[in-house]
């Protein structure tokens, strides 16, 4: 499976009712609270491809009640990021920021309508993380 099949993925569970789990590569993700069917504030989840970066960011897209994600290393803010809780300056500066935070970001922000200025510098998010952030921009 390949990112273009990641992302069908993810849009076929955005409907999907009965799965509860996914492995991709190798760790279970808890789809039921990455949609927030299951309400949790925190997620954490570390050691995860690129693949399952797609699919967490198609999930938490419309999950209102995520507060927190991390995926690689240090917590999103994703009310901020998504701009459920208004924000215009985000700083994520030196966080150790890979590229599924990247992406993760990238779905979040492409919904928000007022923020103005996302520090990401001195992170690891590489080409990848950069080009989904792009694509979120436009």
């Amino acid at each position: 499976i390949g990112p273009e099949g990641a992302k069908h993925i993810g849009v076929a569970l955005k409907s999907n009712r009965v799965l509860t789990t996914l492995d991709l590569d190798g760790l279970a993700l808890p789809i039921l609270e990455l949609k927030g069917v299951s309400p949790v504030e925190t997620i954490n989840l570390q050691g995860l491809t690129t693949l399952s970066g797609i699919v967490i960011a198609s999930c938490v897209s419309s999950n209102s009640a995520l507060t927190s994600l991390n995926v690689d290393g240090h917590p999103l803010p994703i009310c901020e990021l998504k701009g459920v809780i208004p924000v215009e300056n985000i700083d994520l500066q030196e966080k150790g920021l890979k590229t599924l935070s990247a992406i993760v970001i990238a779905s979040s922000i492409s919904t928000s309508f007022v923020l103005k200025s996302l520090n990401l510098y001195d992170n690891k998010i590489g080409d990848e993380g950069a080009q989904h952030i792009g694509e979120a921009l436009k």
